[in-house]
């Protein structure tokens, strides 16, 4: 977000300067193309700039956001960090701190990232922080210190407990998910959710229909450190019946199923919401967990919240 108030300037005056030194002709005309070209360049709220990466804007302060910037006092004064893109700004005037960890130089005694921000995972022309971070988990011993819903800062050789903030959580927002799917590598976005177009949002809730028979939501990939977690499901159904209504799972992806469980569809009365969970645990960092529902054509399923929670 810093970058257009640093060189937009320069360039503005360096057109100023030659202008009047030359004695050009027409130079207010000049000065105003230059000014215009300067504006669609680098000004942050340009369409061009729009296109770019979301590190352009500053994070809206919150009490998360506020929490964050407690955790990140807790960083040693004179140790190095590596940091994701958008996180980069708040170390920025530290003496060893980088977003792409040169070779040359040893681990980093802090790594600082955010789970559950897109920018964790996609980082043009460079390698992710995601892969940055497996990377040195796979050479060197780094343990949680700090917890902001998967805003997490590890040290190195650190074994404590970390200090949990706030408890990694997300969930579905029916207002968020993605329903249309424009290539293969859209069905793998992380931190969002999927749903086919055969299941409807409905107001506040996904409707499985009758005959509907398939995934009905899937996502997010987020990655997650070691631990025990919880899924949540709130859903109610239009009929009672003895056959499985739907299933709710959690893995990744061809390596390992974490937790799954089946749905009757006599264990609630019709109309009546009821919930299902999942607990699993974790030995080792997952880079991608997904949550799955899956639907079986047995009756009329109304899924109101998908929740995942870290549990303490």
């Amino acid at each position: 977000w810093q970058y257009p108030a640093l060189i937009s300037v320069p360039f503005f005056v360096s057109a100023m300067f030659g202008a009047t030194h030359h004695k050009w002709k027409r130079t207010g005309v000049k000065l105003a193309v230059a000014l215009t070209i300067c504006t669609v360049l680098f000004s942050p709220g340009t369409p061009l700039m729009s296109r770019l990466s979301i590190n352009w804007a500053l994070p809206v302060p919150n009490s998360e956001t506020l929490l964050m910037q407690q955790a990140l006092e807790t960083l040693d004064q004179n140790a190095s960090v590596l940091a994701q893109e958008n996180i980069f700004p708040n170390i920025a005037e530290r003496r060893i701190a980088y977003t792409y960890w040169p070779a040359n130089y040893s681990p980093p005694d802090y790594i600082v990232i955010n789970v559950l921000d897109l920018d964790f995972y996609r980082t043009p022309d460079e390698q992710s922080t995601r892969d940055a971070l497996f990377g040195f988990l796979s050479t060197q011993n780094y343990g949680i210190i700090e917890n902001v819903n998967g805003f997490f800062i590890l040290k190195k050789d650190y074994d404590g407990q970390k200090n949990v903030l706030v408890p990694l959580h997300l969930s579905l927002q029916l207002d968020q998910v993605h329903k249309k799917i424009n290539s293969f590598e859209d069905q793998f976005l992380e931190t969002h959710f999927f749903v086919p177009d055969l299941v409807k949002v409905e107001g506040d809730h996904l409707l499985l229909s009758k005959n509907f028979s398939g995934n009905a939501w899937w996502g997010p990939y987020i990655t997650v450190p070691p631990g025990r977690y919880k899924i949540e499901v709130k859903y109610s159904l239009s009929e009672t019946t003895e056959r499985a209504v739907f299933g709710l799972s959690a893995y990744w992806f061809k390596h390992a199923t974490y937790g799954e469980k089946t749905i009757w569809g006599n264990q609630t009365l019709p109309g009546q919401i009821g919930t299902v969970s999942v607990e699993f645990e974790t030995s080792d960092w997952v880079p991608a967990l997904e949550i799955v529902g899956t639907g079986f054509g047995n009756a009329d399923v109304s899924v109101y919240s998908v929740t995942m929670l870290e549990v303490q």
